[in-house]
Parts: structure tokens; C-alpha cells; sequence
């Protein structure tokens, strides 16, 4: 629950951004080159150009200080090259008159965008560049959420420090059993000597955890690199995550082939249930426990995105994030399905029954009751539905599995899901990046 029920960040005065020295010329949908380039001797916004453009080997068109061409994107009515900073203890894109002076940046970018358009996030959550790092050969993650994306980045065979809830990709586990992963901490109690301990080339923090942002901050104030991602709070901000992940460890190229990896599992599961006749919209909750007043997914969650992609509306999409909601509210909301994700059950027969012994009278006065539309997700699969992970494409087919039954002719989900769970998977089957 912890990895779901986070706090938002917020850039604070006394945070003491990483200056990266260089320059990112951005050709829009994440497609960005970054450059590294003394600010000292390319004072200007175009000889920082000239400079980027001549050591990566593209054209450039330029008429008085109005950019027309680069590497063959031109300038027209619909888009055009313009020049953007964000100021240090901002987290916010705003375009700059390339005749000015650069200062007071902690990134520059020359971005193709058209009006009403920003370029490619550049910061962490704390306002830190995400660019200008070396290649990590040594990383510790603090969250199981950064240590999933590791792994998905094909990145778990570099991290040498994590903290003790990591338990995903194998390998993680098996590094953590043999003593060449560190363990550094809980997820909500890193220890600072730990991950000192382990001289990381950088230390990767999780957006969600206020005292990740603290550590951030102590590790940057004394000359360590860090990176803290922003909140999971949806399927955007997950892929955010793993872009500024990427970018900071040197690991673009595979950050990118992950996003669209999970573009293309999400796309086909959607198409899958759309061009369906026998797709129907299904009143749903997403509860963490089975308890009579539960932890529960509203707007604003990666859950609730996958849910209603696949077009299990959520009950509770009145609500904002992951909030506590009463017994009464859930016999008023009165859903047709309930998906419980918790640790608090065994896959089983047994267990499953005991689950359903325990719910109140309010639950057992819901149409997911009465019709046997209560699934418990547990085990392997608790921990993939609770975490803001790349496997967000699994956790969509699941929940598609479940809402639209009909949809899918891999034969009958069942009621309790745990670590086999990628058995009934079929688009993101082998979406695990279990390296």
C-alpha cells in the first residue's frame, strides 16, 4: 500500500538543483538529443546550437537569430524551432528570446514544437536535470517501483544498492541473496549511511516518498548525483518515469524501446475490446483491502486509467487519487465488479472463501457480491497492480480480462489471482522484463 498512497512533491526554494552543462535539441514525441557543452565559452542560444548541431553531425538553417532548419525538421505555420529554459526552482517550460543572456537555467532546450506545445520533460521532481550524467555503472534504487524500471531498462545487473521490498525482476532477489546488491533501508526509511556505503554512481529515488526527496537533497547538497521520479499518479506520469529514468543513467535508447513497448501492448488490448460487440461498460471498485472501510483507487490513479481504458468505469471516479472510503459508500456505489488487490490472502480456494467470510454487510449488498464478481489479486500480482511500473500494460489486460470476460476467448479468469498470473495473460504475456 505504501508504493500506492504517496505524497506529491513540490520544488522547493532550498533545493539545490544539479546544474548540467549542455544543450537539448528536441525533435518532439521524446525524440531528443543531448549534448554536453561548456556554457562558459557557448554563451549564446545559437553558437550553443551551431555547437550541438556540427558535433552530432546535423544540418542547420539559420536566417538573423530565427532557427528554420534542423537535421530536417523546418520551421512553418504549424510548427517551428524555439528556444526554452527552466529556471532554477521551477518545474515549468517557458520559451526565451534567443538574443538573451542565458542565465539562471538549470536546462536549455531547442525544441520543434507548435503553438500551445512544450517540449520533453528535462527535470526530475525536485527540478534536477534528468541530463548531463555519466553512463551509471553502479545504481541504488530506494523503491521497488525505480527497481522494476531498472529492470525493465535492462538496467538490474548495474544496481548495487536497493531497498528491502524490491523483489522484481528475479535477478534483483538473487543479487540481494548472494550480497552484490546492498540492501539500503525500508521503502519509507532509506538509510543515508547505507546508500553512501555502496558509492553508486547515482541513487534513483521515488517521487512518492517524501523522505526520498529528502535524501535527494542531502545526496545533491554533498556532491552525489540523484534522481527523484515524479509521483505514479497516472499511465502518463509512469511513462514520464521511465523517460527521465532513462536519460539519467544513459540508457535512452532502451527507455525508449520500453515506452513503446507499452504503447503497442496497451493499444492492442484496447483495440482488442473496442472493435468488440460484446464489450459493455462495467461498474467497478479497486480496493486495496476487503475491510469495511478500504483504501480505495479514484481519479487520478494508474489504476483507474487502466481500468477505464478497458472500460470498467470506476464507482469512485468522483474521487481524487487513492482515498478511504466508508462502508456506506460502497453499498451506495453499488458495483457489478470488485477487484481487492492485497497481501493479506494466499491463492487458494480456502483463502479465497475466508476473503469472502470477512466482507460486511455493505459489501454483500453489491451486485459484485451477489453475482460472484469478487477478485482477489494477491501474491506477484498484488505486487504488479500495486506498483507504477512498465507492467502497467499487464495490469491493463488483467483488468480487461476481468471487466469484459466476453471479449477474450482465453477461456475463464478466475476469482483469485497470484503469481502465476501471467498464465492468463496474452498481449503482455511476456511484458514482464524479468531480466
Amino acid at each position: 500500500m505504501g508504493t500506492i498512497l504517496g505524497c506529491s512533491l513540490m520544488v522547493s526554494d532550498d533545493v539545490s538543483a544539479k546544474q548540467s552543462e549542455g544543450l537539448i535539441i528536441d525533435f518532439a514525441d521524446k525524440d531528443v538529443k543531448w549534448t554536453d557543452a561548456d556554457l562558459h565559452v557557448y554563451k549564446d542560444p545559437i553558437s550553443l546550437l551551431q555547437y550541438a548541431c556540427d558535433y552530432n553531425g546535423f544540418s542547420l538553417t539559420i536566417e538573423g537569430q530565427e532557427v528554420k532548419e534542423i537535421n530536417g525538421f523546418y520551421s512553418d505555420d504549424s510548427k517551428r524551432w524555439e528556444f526554452w529554459t527552466i529556471k532554477n526552482g521551477s518545474t515549468e517550460w517557458i520559451v526565451v528570446d534567443p538574443g538573451d543572456e542565458m542565465k539562471g537555467g538549470v536546462v536549455y532546450a531547442w525544441a520543434y514544437r507548435a503553438e500551445g506545445e512544450v517540449p520533453t520533460v528535462a527535470i526530475d521532481s525536485l527540478g534536477n536535470s534528468v541530463y548531463g550524467y555519466p553512463l551509471a555503472r553502479s545504481i541504488v534504487s530506494l523503491s521497488p517501483s525505480v527497481t522494476e524500471i531498472m529492470g525493465a531498462l535492462g538496467a538490474a545487473n548495474v544496481l548495487v544498492g536497493t531497498d528491502m521490498y524490491s523483489n522484481y525482476p528475479d535477478s534483483v532477489v538473487e543479487g540481494q541473496r548472494s550480497g552484490e546488491i546492498a540492501l539500503v533501508g525500508g521503502y519509507t526509511n532509506p538509510s543515508f549511511e547505507k546508500i553512501l556505503d555502496c558509492d553508486a554512481d547515482i541513487v534513483l529515488c521515488d517521487g512518492s516518498q517524501y523522505t526520498h526527496a529528502e535524501v535527494s537533497k542531502k545526496l545533491i547538497k554533498n556532491g552525489f548525483n540523484a534522481i527523484t521520479t515524479y509521483d505514479g499518479e497516472d499511465i502518463e506520469t509512469v511513462k514520464t518515469n521511465i523517460f527521465i529514468l532513462g536519460a539519467a543513467i544513459g540508457y535512452n535508447i532502451a527507455a525508449e524501446s520500453v515506452l513503446d513497448d507499452i504503447s503497442d501492448a496497451m493499444s492492442k488490448v484496447v483495440d482488442e475490446i473496442n472493435r468488440n460487440p460484446e464489450t459493455k461498460d462495467v461498474r467497478t471498485i479497486i480496493t486495496l483491502s476487503e475491510d469495511k472501510a478500504p483504501w480505495a483507487s479514484g481519479d487520478y490513479t494508474y489504476a483507474h486509467d487502466a481500468l477505464e481504458s478497458v472500460h470498467g468505469v470506476n464507482v469512485l471516479s468522483d474521487k481524487m487519487g487513492w482515498v478511504h472510503i466508508s462502508s456506506e459508500l460502497i453499498a451506495q456505489k453499488n458495483p457489478e465488479v470488485a477487484i481487492i488487490i492485497t497481501h493479506n490472502y494466499d491463492v487458494s480456494e480456502d483463502e479465497y472463501h475466508a476473503l469472502l467470510n470477512n466482507l460486511s454487510p455493505e459489501w454483500r449488498s453489491t451486485d459484485a457480491y451477489k453475482n460472484g464478481n469478487i477478485y482477489l489479486i494477491c501474491g506477484g500480482a498484488a505486487d504488479m497492480a500495486s506498483r507504477s511500473t512498465p507492467r502497467i500494460a499487464q495490469l491493463m489486460e488483467l483488468f480487461g480480462l476481468i471487466c469484459q470476460p466476453n471479449v477474450f476467448d482465453d477461456g475463464s479468469i478466475p476469482k483469485y489471482i497470484g503469481d502465476n498470473y501471467t498464465d492468463y495473460l496474452n498481449y503482455t504475456k511476456y511484458y514482464s522484463y524479468n531480466n
